[in-house]
């Protein structure tokens, strides 16, 4: 998943690849501010362009919900 992260992604991509990133943050028991900060880290460094920050936080939110729904935080 690191390496995934590293490669990053690029235009036409980058909204559900980073949705994929943050499930599997999710996904093994991240702390949701941990998961949100790294997807911030994620999106400025590896993604071109970046998105912008409330597009992050839509991201963020959503799979937040969807992850309490399921009971993992």
């Amino acid at each position: 998943m690191l390496d995934e992260m590293v490669n990053g992604t690029s235009q036409g991509n980058r909204n559900a690849w980073l949705t994929k990133i943050a499930g599997r943050m999710f996904g093994v028991g991240a702390d949701p501010k941990t998961v949100y900060n790294m997807l911030s880290v994620i999106n400025d460094s590896f993604v071109d362009p970046a998105l912008p920050d409330r597009e992050v936080n839509t991201i963020f939110h959503s799979i937040l919900k969807r992850a309490s729904q399921r009971g993992r935080h």
